[in-house]
């Protein structure tokens, strides 16, 4: 489940926009965090974005992933890299959505953190989360002002779980109703 959800956008005056849409999935494991290693080390995490919008190729996709042990919490953060192969075998939530997947870039690190942070935990099952951020582009530029909803979901294996859905409100930019990332985007609850 997303415990935290939202978006940013950061404009400067006469450049393009970069906007993040991050969200926490809370993990609450029947197995020990030493079992769930390689699950999560092999997580797919997949963005299915509304039409008009794609992963902003230019910035690096982030998984910080939080455990809490007996002495506090333990944080690390790992790269993401998109995965052409598993984004086209996975079903899009909405006819109007496309799915995105990604993958850890060193699936071994998150092993030998999470490992680091079981060892340091007398808990058999520590609480972790994982804050995603991911940054998104404009692709339509035409697209018209509107509500367009995305959607979270994750995979281990064969088994796809959906996580929460982003429902955004978007208006056109009316001094550049044609130009790509001039509009502004509101997240609705």
């Amino acid at each position: 489940m997303y415990t935290k959800r939202g978006i940013e956008a950061t404009c400067q005056p006469g450049q393009r926009c970069t906007v993040k849409v991050y969200g926490q999935i809370e993990f609450l494991t029947g197995d020990s965090l030493y079992a769930e290693q390689d699950d999560i080390a092999n997580r797919v995490y997949i963005l299915d974005l509304a039409n008009p919008w794609q992963p902003d190729s230019s910035i690096t996709p982030q998984a910080k992933i939080d455990v809490m042990t007996d002495t506090g919490l333990v944080s690390q953060t790992f790269s993401l890299s998109y995965d052409s192969t598993i984004s086209l075998t996975i079903t899009p939530v909405d006819s109007d959505t496309v799915p995105s997947a990604f993958v850890f870039v060193n699936p071994t690190a998150v092993q030998s953190f999470l490992d680091s942070a079981a060892a340091a935990s007398s808990a058999s099952q520590p609480e972790t989360t994982s804050e995603i951020t991911f940054a998104i582009t404009q692709s339509d530029c035409t697209a018209p002002s509107g509500k367009y909803v995305s959607h979270g979901r994750y995979k281990d294996g064969s088994t796809l779980t959906y996580v929460d859905s982003v429902f955004m409100q978007y208006t056109a930019s009316a001094t550049a109703p044609l130009v790509c990332n001039q509009g502004e985007i509101e997240i609705l609850e």
